[in-house]
């Protein structure tokens, strides 16, 4: 039985901030041996995060739901795209699926990408 994830805040180590990724697999990479890159986001390039959280909105045979990975960030990287930058990952890990939806699951936000906190 797979698991069901209510928040990304329930995810993330206590004290630990995490990037939080909104994607449908545009510019997204995630291999086998578990490394990957995000695609092309706007974020602070400043900003330490310590997890890379990707809720992936998927559609088969007409449906749509939504299934979570954890990873850890390897570097940030300038992309092709002005203002935009790729996440590198390590680690990547599928956590399981969520029902909620991406303003539920990232606690009252409508940006694709948001820096979320542990709940504990």
């Amino acid at each position: 039985m797979a698991t069901k994830i209510n928040t990304a805040s329930e995810l993330i180590p206590r004290g630990k901030l995490a990037l939080v990724v909104f994607s449908r697999w545009e510019n997204l990479e995630l291999r086998e041996d578990g490394t990957g890159w995000t695609g092309y986001w706007k974020i602070a390039r400043e900003t330490k995060f310590d997890k890379v959280i990707l809720y992936l909105r998927e559609n088969r045979s007409g449906s749509s739901f939504n299934t979570v990975y954890i990873a850890d960030r390897l570097s940030i990287l300038a992309s092709e795209q002005e203002g935009r930058s790729i996440v590198e990952l390590v680690n990547v890990r599928k956590l399981g699926n969520t029902d909620s939806n991406w303003y539920e699951f990232t606690s009252r936000s409508s940006n694709p990408v948001r820096y979320v906190r542990s709940s504990a």
